[in-house]
């Protein structure tokens, strides 16, 4: 027989861990967004997209599957259905290894690439504000740690 287990009423998150939580989550879903920008915006043939996509190491799809995976497993945390610690301890590896991972793909586009894609002034920095948000993921998750005294 199976049992649904109850949620409790009142949250028990450790007091000073929600914002940083929400924060990061609010990081992973923005880097997913900005990241899938050019492909509403930018009108030009797949052939040359999916080189801008696809540049470095497992290009923009690693980024992009990361970002969706940090931000179940950090709500996973916050709503306490694992363990808020372990969660925040999985986003600052994982959060790393994201910034390394954007990092890698930005330097890798070819920036004459960008100029044919795009002369908007907007998709030059695309890159720029990609490596920013997951930034700002790990240091979220660094914010959460430092609020409960986990380092």
């Amino acid at each position: 027989m199976c049992t649904m287990r109850s949620m409790p009423d009142d949250t028990t998150l450790p007091s000073g861990m929600e914002v940083p939580m929400v924060a990061a989550i609010v990081g992973c879903l923005a880097t997913v967004m900005i990241a899938l920008l050019p492909l509403a915006v930018i009108d030009a043939e797949w052939a040359s997209l999916s080189l801008y996509f696809e540049a470095g190491l497992g290009g923009l799809w690693v980024v992009i599957a990361l970002s969706l995976i940090l931000a179940v497993v950090l709500q996973a945390g916050r709503s306490e259905r694992t363990d808020p610690a372990l969660a925040i301890g999985i986003g600052l590896g994982a959060g790393i290894v994201l910034i390394i991972a954007t990092v890698w793909w930005a330097i890798s586009v070819d920036a004459q690439l960008v100029a044919e894609l795009s002369p908007e002034p907007w998709f030059a920095s695309h890159r720029v504000l990609l490596v920013l948000l997951t930034v700002s993921i790990p240091t979220s998750c660094l914010w959460a740690a430092m609020r409960v005294d986990l380092l």
